[in-house]
């Protein structure tokens, strides 16, 4: 028999779960799908971004 503090724990824990679930579930429908030819020109403009600020993050500071 389990003490009443490991079902507090049960609890615990299942209400956790049904919470992480259905906040993935929202998210889920929250977050826009974008076409292949969306992903790869969202995918382009963080490369850009990326390489234009490159230069600044690797120059030696003097």
């Amino acid at each position: 028999m389990h003490s009443p503090l490991m079902y507090k724990l049960y609890v615990l824990i299942f209400s956790v779960f049904t919470a992480s679930v259905a906040y993935a579930n929202v998210n889920e429908a929250v977050t826009p799908q974008l076409t292949q030819a969306e992903y790869n020109a969202q995918i382009k403009a963080y490369t850009e971004q990326i390489n234009s600020t490159k230069a600044i993050c690797s120059s030696p500071t003097k």
